[in-house]
């Protein structure tokens, strides 16, 4: 077996992970700069009222760019990459110089097999890992909520307070990406069954029916990655990777491949 290697996590996704830590530094941040203005007085300490919305400002300007980047550039940059890099072993072609060895695991002689069984490969992890994203994603949303509940009962509490709070909840770092979370499970996981289901239920792999279909399943699977727009945990990956393999290598011999 070839040693492991992928380029792309080393270099394109390495430069996806540094912009969305620097834009989840930006956004509490500036969390942390609306709680303070609730608490300066306007007149009384004007420099320091002044500075903090100036800084407010800026943090809330710099966050719009870097997630514009992060979207335009960094993660289209890498999705192309990791495209490419599926294409390049499916079809046995290197189409870029960064194309991983060890990565994909199935040895498939026929191409459009070795296609679909490289996507439900792709979908088997990529559920596991959202379903572990989503763990504690939920969490997240269930405590930020039940703050707001609290702060809304107690009597007394400023109004600007509970909108604030009600505004970190709907925000793009909290309820959407919740949402988005649990949409793309649902939807890697309905790719996982239909590519089980292709492979399981085809017995010629060279017609024009199935090279279709395994061509529909790479286009459906990108572009559920591109609509999210979400980057998967590499952490959560490395927590669940050993049984997820062992799943997988299951899945290898039920299929046959």
């Amino acid at each position: 077996m070839a040693k492991k290697n992928d380029p792309l996590t080393k270099t394109a996704y390495a430069s996806v992970k540094t912009s969305e830590d620097v834009a989840k530094f930006l956004f509490y941040f500036s969390i942390a700069l609306s709680l303070i203005i609730l608490f300066v007085d306007e007149f009384t300490n004007a420099w320091t009222y002044q500075t903090v919305q100036i800084l407010f400002f800026l943090a809330t300007l710099c966050l719009f760019f870097c997630r514009i980047a992060t979207n335009l550039y960094w993660s289209a940059r890498a999705h192309e990459g990791r495209y490419t890099d599926l294409l390049s072993h499916a079809f046995q072609v290197p189409l870029s110089v960064d194309t991983s060895t060890g990565y994909y695991n199935n040895q498939e002689s026929n191409t459009y097999r070795r296609l679909a069984a490289t996507i439900l490969e792709n979908a088997l992890f990529s559920k596991e890992v959202s379903r572990g994203m989503l763990a504690i994603e939920r969490w997240k949303i269930g405590l930020y909520s039940v703050i707001w509940v609290i702060c809304a009962l107690i009597r007394g509490t400023e109004i600007s307070f509970i909108t604030l709070i009600a505004q970190i909840i709907l925000s793009q770092d909290i309820l959407e990406r919740w949402i988005k979370l649990e949409w793309l499970r649902d939807q890697f996981e309905k790719t996982y069954l239909s590519a089980f289901a292709l492979i399981q239920s085809s017995t010629d792999f060279s017609t024009r029916e199935f090279s279709g279909r395994s061509i529909q399943l790479v286009v459906r699977y990108e572009t559920i990655k591109a609509k999210a727009g979400i980057s998967l945990s590499t952490k959560v990956f490395n927590k669940i990777n050993a049984s997820v393999s062992d799943e997988w290598k299951r899945t290898k011999v039920i299929l046959n491949l």
